[in-house]
């Protein structure tokens, strides 16, 4: 229990019990909570009511402040004991024990708690309690436990909801392989989960720190374990089969298997970790839509995870992590850490799979050549087989458990290509049609086994009495020929890739694929094809899928802060909105009140119309999102970690809207730090641009008056009052736009500090002007139906306690596709945003680095779209491995080359993403700039060209001379681009090419861009990319600079050649500066064979 700090003051020394109850709770106190608040031990609590001492406090301590008869005493006390006896010890400690005689007068008891005081306002926190859970942790023998605490930074709420519930399935199975879960809470803005003490350590501890040796015993109770995980595991895919429900793991993995040593020799195993659960009440080949939920350890996933064009997963999952997890244990059994560390070598990286894809899934290489291995070495037919139980599961798990899922053959191709404009469920358009079509065959000669087949074959194992089945003890005659085997042995039975360290110089190989059906092509093609798909696949499938949750929590503590007052005369307008039924819907055999007579109790709670824009329940609401944010996220969402410049300018809009409005131009002196930034469009008439010039800002630092700003800075300064801020930053009124003392060319450089530094950001998406406004009116954006939670339409709709409501949440519609975010200079400003308020026309959201929050009190998160919500933007992309990373910033400056500027300011191009660069070559520790990244991204990034699906050409912006931007970077164009599609891992670059980037600084230079050339004469204009969209007319000028070629497996072979292209730019042909004009893939036979140096200007 948890017990306040504050100690008694101004009470008689005679009364305060320092011999009772007070003393033995201060001794008592511990510490060890999160927060580092003391709390009461159960046990220690448990024993001061042992005795009478806690009915003399009482009796001694009312009688001190009021004359008590003998039963009203007694009656107190069987109250106190029964009801209130942390209630009792919380006031003995806090100097309020006069306060014990009320107590059954108003029935405050132990079940009250905890409690929070707010000023005048008391809320009880225990909604959900469970009796059945206490009475459970109750009868343990000794009260220990285990506390995980979650990375903020990784789980969602969603994560958090599924985990929980899948844990609540387990405690409600009560199998002995299932870890016991007791309660998930949240304490100082963090959350945590309480389990059951395991005292064991995990099976990968256990495999490397048990004195191993091979005898009958660890084996016979390892298959016994094993038996009793798949009995677990069967529970858990079938606990209610009446309705058809089920649930997977999903991330079954040894370092997920805890041990208990609290039963037999060895202990209990028990499957721990249910962060990726998931309970489904469909099969999977049924289930409309695909998984939203991440996929476990890479290294224990099926096939299915990058084959299936569906995205859905179902419980066979878990029977392929099974396969894995009992192979290495059979390695463990036979060979011991020795061996499973060999194994474990065997891989290129602690991620790689048990597989590989060509036209059908099969085992890789090296754990093919460990089972044959295996079998030939110790689980053979012939007499030094040591195990005919595990010879037999070992043969299980190969044939039955580590092979493709019929279950998973969905009908993928139909979906993708149904589906490849759509924005879920879709599979990149730049898969070849080839590799689609391989990826959706499949060998159907052995279906997987299921959870039962699992559980039955290993009853049949550890039925068997024989203990010469278990373990041949003669055969350690044998042992000296069994040697483990280790990568260099395997690289010796299989080719390794050309242009790979040998294993004697410390990396491992890379194993070559087996030949597949007798095909005609190599090994090297099979493999550069399988390889090129997988990582197709890996990057098409980065999530862009929303997750979509309720706000409940929020939303409760939210209502407690809304008077009911402020709620009528907000929402005047909900009776006449009431919305009438279709007849299907409203039918009361067949609509919808005839699937639940009730209301469901996680039913959603919010508005059922918005509340009216700049309404003081909206402005309310905004401040309550930025209070909470600050409150549980303030680590990650608004700590700075390096001081942020103060703006130059801020708007002073006071306190309130009599306050008088002016610049404020000296950041020593103002009164807070805090300010708000504003993202808006100004639109095409420059006529009606806003802005402080040389000739006004005399007058601006004086006084602005309220009514002459445009709509969309008056809801600004409305907006920022009502989240109690005093300042905020516009750019055109805070940047001298025109005139001798004009500072943008200044100013723009520390767009990354003044978003960055911003408290939150207020985003005008809906807006297309500066006139436009954005606190607009929203009747009828949203549509409502009020009914009572009994079933069927309410009769009086304003007192109906529920309501069905417009789905209108879609953030990637009513922000990412709106007018404001076609904007160049927008991209960065919410990528460089701590906190953004999206102002839609449909509702307004509140974007930080937890996800999406919506007006309708609802959550949304999309791991695409998270990249730009970061808070230190990029650094969540730095996480990933190399591959992910050139994804990442090439999707960024992908998406940034297809927006827009104005007519006369195409120049804004080069410098609107400064900010943005500028963070990007501090996470990558690299030089960036211009959209060229250098060091190990240097070659892609110059790969850029036109992107021929959404611009015909790119046309050249007109620069002034001194801020010219060199044609190798796509800055120095108008118009959107790609990259070229040099696969991973299978590119050789040419280190010829030296970087034409100078510093890492904001004012850095282009150094001379000096490289090799070569004559060009394209046979194949299909595989050239022209800048300008048009063939260049004299072939005799054209040349290209080798960038890099694909790998081949000899020499000799053909390879493709990426290029760039270039032409002089002396009409001449003289001369050796030259411009880009396009890319290309070119063939030896393309490529002339006469070197010049040329200078790409």
């Amino acid at each position: 229990m948890f017990l306040p700090t504050n100690f008694r003051i101004g009470v008689p020394k005679s009364t305060m019990g320092t011999d009772g109850l007070f003393t033995h709770i201060n001794e008592g106190l511990a510490s060890g909570l999160p927060d580092g608040k003391p709390f009461l031990p159960h046990d220690i609590f448990e024993k001061l009511w042992a005795g009478d001492e806690a009915k003399q406090e009482i009796q001694k301590q009312t009688g001190f402040f009021k004359k008590l008869i003998k039963d009203q005493n007694s009656t107190l006390v069987d109250f106190v004991k029964k009801s209130a006896r942390k209630v009792f010890a919380i006031l003995v400690r806090s100097n309020l024990v006069k306060k014990v005689s009320n107590l059954p007068k108003h029935k405050f008891m132990d079940n009250h708690l905890p409690i929070v005081v707010e000023g005048t306002r008391v809320t009880s926190y225990n909604l959900l309690a469970d009796d059945a859970a206490l009475e459970w942790f109750q009868s343990w023998t000794k009260h220990e436990i285990a506390v995980k605490e979650l990375e903020e930074d990784l789980v969602t709420d969603k994560a958090y909801e599924v985990e929980i519930d899948a844990l609540e399935l387990a405690r409600q199975l009560q199998h002995p392989h299932l870890v016991s879960f007791i309660a998930g809470f949240e304490r100082a803005g963090k959350r945590y989960m309480m389990f059951q003490w395991v005292d064991g350590g995990n099976l990968r501890e256990f495999w490397q720190n048990h004195s191993w040796s091979r005898n009958i015993d660890i084996i016979r109770w390892a298959l016994e374990q094993m038996k009793g995980l798949a009995e677990g595991l069967e529970a858990l895919h079938h606990f209610n089969p009446k309705k058809n429900k089920n649930c997977r793991h999903g991330d079954l993995k040894p370092e997920n298997i805890v041990r208990s040593r609290k039963s037999g020799s060895f202990g209990l195993l028990q499957i721990a970790d249910m962060g990726l659960a998931k309970i489904h009440s469909l099969p999977t080949v049924l289930r409309p839509i695909a998984t939203t939920t991440l996929a476990g350890t890479i290294r224990y996933q099926p096939p299915e995870i990058q084959t299936s064009t569906s995205g859905k997963r179902s419980r066979s999952y878990d029977i392929w992590s099974m396969g894995c997890i009992l192979f290495e244990l059979i390695i463990w059994l036979l060979f011991g850490p020795k061996g499973l560390t060999e194994f474990e070598s065997s891989f290129d990286n602690p991620t790689q799979p048990f597989f590989h894809i060509y036209e059908s899934s099969s085992l890789r290489p090296n754990v093919n050549a460990w089972k044959e291995h295996l079998e030939k070495i110790c689980l053979s037919d012939l007499e030094m087989c040591v195990s005919p139980a595990l010879k037999e599961l070992f043969n299980y798990v190969c044939k039955a458990l580590l092979v493709e899922d019929p279950e998973s053959d969905d009908p993928g191709l139909q979906m993708m290509n149904s589906n490849v404009d759509g924005r879920q469920g879709s599979i990149s358009p730049s898969i070849p049609r080839v590799l689609v079509q391989r990826a959706t065959i499949r060998m159907r000669t052995t279906s997987r086994a299921n959870i039962t087949d699992l559980k039955k074959e290993l009853h049949r194992i550890c039925s068997n009495s024989s203990l010469d089945y278990f373990y041949r003890k003669e055969t350690e005659k044998f042992n000296v020929t069994w040697d483990v085997l280790d990568h260099e042995d395997i690289a010796s039975q299989l080719q390794v890739h050309p242009g790979r360290t040998s294993p004697r110089s410390g990396a491992r190989p890379q194993l070559q694929i087996a030949d597949i059906q007798n095909d005609k092509k190599s090994h090297w093609d099979l493999y550069k094809t399988n390889h090129a798909f997988i990582s197709v696949v890996q990057y098409a499938l980065l999530s862009d899928t929303w997750e979509i949750c309720n706000d409940n929590i929020f939303a409760r503590d939210f209502f407690r802060n809304i008077t009911s007052k402020t709620l009528d005369q907000d929402f005047q307008a909900l009776e006449k909105q009431n919305t009438r039924l279709c007849n299907h819907c409203s039918n009361p055999t067949s609509g919808i009140f005839s699937r639940c007579n009730n209301a469901p109790s996680y039913i959603q709670r919010g508005f059922p119309i918005l509340p009216k824009a700049g309404s003081r329940t909206q402005a309310r609401l905004f401040k309550h999102w930025a209070e909470d944010c600050d409150k549980n996220h303030s680590r990650s969402c608004f700590q700075v970690d390096v001081p942020q410049r103060a703006p130059t300018r801020l708007l002073d809009v006071g306190d309130t809207s009599l306050s008088t409005i002016k610049l404020d131009c000296y950041p020593k002196d103002r009164k807070s730090s805090c300010y708000v930034a504003l993202s808006h469009p100004w639109g095409p008439d420059e006529s009606k641009w806003f802005r402080t010039t040389s000739e006004n800002i005399k007058e601006f630092k004086k006084f602005i008056d309220f009514k002459q700003l445009p709509q969309n800075f008056q809801d600004a300064v409305t907006v920022t009052r009502s989240l109690g801020v005093r300042y905020l930053w516009i750019d055109s009124l805070c940047i001298i736009q025109q005139g001798k003392d004009g500072d943008f060319g200044t100013e723009k450089e520390f767009m990354e500090d003044y978003y960055g530094g911003a408290y939150c950001t207020i985003s005008a998406s809906s807006a297309r002007g500066t006139s436009s406004g954005f606190l607009k009116s929203r009747l009828n954006v949203r549509k409502s139906y009020a009914f009572n939670s009994g079933a069927g339409p309410s009769p009086e709709p304003h007192k109906s306690a529920f309501y069905i409501c417009d789905a209108i949440n879609d953030f990637a519609r009513d922000v990412e596709e709106s007018y404001l975010s076609t904007r160049g200079w927008v991209f960065q400003e919410r990528a460089l945003s701590r906190r953004t308020l999206h102002f839609t026309e449909k509702q307004v959201y509140w974007e930080c680095g937890k996800g999406i929050r919506c007006e309708t009190m609802t959550k949304l998160f999309n791991r695409k779209s998270s990249f730009l919500s970061d808070p230190h933007f990029p650094e969540s992309a730095a996480k990933y491995y190399k591959g992910m990373r050139i994804e990442f910033f090439q999707y960024i400056y992908s998406k940034y080359s297809g927006l827009d500027f104005s007519a006369n300011h195409e120049d804004d191009r080069s410098v609107a993403l400064r900010g943005l660069e500028n963070r990007m070559a501090k996470v990558y520790n690299v030089p960036a700039w211009h959209g060229i990244l250098d060091g190990e991204y240097l070659h892609r990034s110059l790969l850029w060209q036109r992107d021929m699906v959404k611009t015909k050409s790119l046309h050249e912006i007109s620069y002034e001379d001194d801020k010219r931007v060199p044609s190798w970077s796509w800055m120095a164009v108008m118009g959107p681009i790609r990259y070229m599609d040099a696969p991973f891992d299978w590119m050789e670059w040419n280190r010829d090419i030296k970087t034409p980037l100078g510093s890492r600084s904001a004012a850095q230079t282009a150094t001379d861009f000096e490289v090799p050339a070569y004559n060009a004469k394209p046979d194949d204009n299909s595989r050239s990319t022209y800048d300008g969209g048009e063939e260049v007319d004299t072939f005799e000028k054209l040349k290209c600079v080798i960038i890099g070629w694909e790998k081949t497996e000899k020499a000799t072979d053909s390879k493709d050649f990426y290029v760039l292209l270039v032409t002089p730019t002396d009409p001449s042909g003289s001369g050796v500066d030259h411009k880009r004009v396009g890319v290309a893939r070119m063939t030896v036979d393309e490529i002339g064979s006469t070197e010049f140096v040329v200078k790409i200007v």
